[in-house]
């Protein structure tokens, strides 16, 4: 998962229990180590199976399908080598396709998932989706329907700048209009509107472009899958492609090329 959630988990965590990390990245963990470790123990793990050999609850969060089934099926460093524990509680938090998760498959235990998930974030707004995979069937329709209204955004943000308009005027006049989303505070594109954007911080890295490839990829595959044509979502990754390939483009999705002309 990404740094700041790791760190939300061990700030919420009781301060007497450890907090067991393995990532490829062993600089990474090292870095988040010495960073939070005031807030209670923190161990650094040779592999998934180590992690869940000494954890009554193991949390992954990856990039990709093939990510996950390492995480998990390897037979010498994956959490299936590790000691059989029937207590022990697996919350698989990647966005990753659907079919792949129902293959790992581990079945939701509810008080217990809602007391972990709320180490991550707020507590007050976990959602119990149903059956094996809902919850990936919602985050792909989320980023799908976020990562397309990005591109409309910045390009919509664009057109009006060139035209003349000052950008917080702009800015103001579609928030109180029907062109208003997430996306204008959130994950402002142009900078200089709001002021904690990353757009207005250098885009500074964060959710990169090749990320936003992989899960429009994965929201087109899903609606393929139930017979429905992802029309926006093909002409979106034809964008994010071209961004993905733009040296202006940082590592954040929302240093989308218009924003740079505005």
């Amino acid at each position: 998962m990404g740094f700041q959630m790791a760190g939300n988990v061990r700030k919420k965590m009781e301060g007497s229990a450890t907090l067991h990390i393995f990532d490829v990245n062993r600089a990474a963990c090292q870095q988040f180590a010495e960073k939070f470790c005031d807030f209670g123990s923190i161990r650094i793990a040779s592999s998934s199976k180590e992690v869940a050999n000494d954890s009554p609850t193991v949390i992954s969060m990856v990039p990709m399908d093939q990510h996950c089934r390492t995480v998990y099926l390897d037979h010498e460093t994956g959490v299936i080598a590790a000691r059989a524990d029937p207590n022990r509680l697996i919350l698989e938090c990647s966005t990753i396709s659907i079919t792949t998760t129902q293959e790992i498959d581990q079945d939701p235990l509810a008080q217990r998932v809602k007391d972990v998930v709320g180490w991550m974030g707020a507590a007050e707004r976990i959602n119990f989706c149903g059956f094996l995979g809902a919850r990936l069937v919602n985050k792909v329709v989320n980023n799908y329907i976020g990562l397309c209204n990005l591109a409309v955004a910045a390009q919509g943000m664009a057109v009006g700048v060139r035209h003349g308009m000052d950008k917080e005027t702009l800015y103001r006049c579609i928030k109180g209009s029907s062109g208003d989303s997430w996306v204008l505070d959130f994950s402002q594109p142009v900078p200089g509107i709001i002021v904690r954007s990353t757009s207005s911080n250098g885009f500074r890295p964060g959710f990169t472009p090749c990320l936003c490839l992989k899960d429009i990829s994965l929201a087109i595959k899903a609606a393929q899958e139930v017979g429905i044509n992802a029309t926006m979502g093909e002409t979106a990754l034809k964008e994010y492609e071209k961004a993905d390939q733009d040296p202006r483009t940082t590592g954040e999705f929302s240093s989308y090329p218009a924003n740079h002309d505005v």
